[in-house]
């Protein structure tokens, strides 16, 4: 599956990536991604108080944050992927003139870019929690390790599938990484 082969294979993939319409794949495996973290991880964190990264805004406790953010953690996530698809379209598209880049292509190699990478994540932030109650000073540098690897392959998917120069390619990883960060600050805690 072409999911799996970016981790192992990344020219394979991305070749298949450049004839293949993977939207609806894509927005399962998001789907998917989300929807199991926050079944999952901020369940658990849920259920063992762990501490936030940053406080709840407007005063929110932050046991009631963590509950609701179990129900639309999903969603938001489904958003940040969409927002970084329409970010790197358009400075694919309008600032760098590529060639062939259409909002579908961008949009399928992000969300099977964000998906692999982010399978380690389910096991280790399990062992996070209970070892350290998944403390920020431990969680943040692991998932910052898996934003890396992800940006990472979104910009090479640019200079493969796209044929755009590594510096563009890498402008483009750091926008993907930009956008994630910013909008997982405003709510995710």
């Amino acid at each position: 599956m072409i999911a799996f082969q970016i981790v192992y294979s990344p020219i394979k993939a991305f070749e298949r990536l450049k004839t293949a319409d993977v939207v609806y794949l894509g927005t399962f495996l998001m789907l998917v991604r989300w929807s199991t973290t926050a079944v999952t991880t901020v369940y658990n964190m849920y259920l063992q108080h762990s501490p936030m990264l940053f406080s709840p805004p407007f005063g929110i406790d932050q046991d009631v944050y963590r509950y609701y953010e179990i129900f639309w953690y999903g969603l938001y996530g489904l958003l940040i992927i969409a927002a970084i698809a329409f970010a790197l379209y358009g400075v694919a598209r309008f600032l760098y003139h590529a060639p062939g880049v259409t909002l579908r292509r961008v949009y399928g190699l992000v969300t099977i870019s964000f998906f692999a990478p982010w399978l380690p994540s389910v096991p280790g932030d399990y062992l996070l929690l209970l070892t350290v109650n998944a403390e920020p000073a431990y969680l943040v540098p692991f998932h910052i390790a898996i934003l890396i690897w992800e940006c990472c392959l979104v910009g090479f998917g640019f200079m493969h599938m796209f044929k755009m120069s590594l510096s563009r390619s890498l402008f483009l990883g750091f926008v993907t990484g930009g956008v994630f960060v910013a909008m997982g600050a405003l709510l995710i805690r």
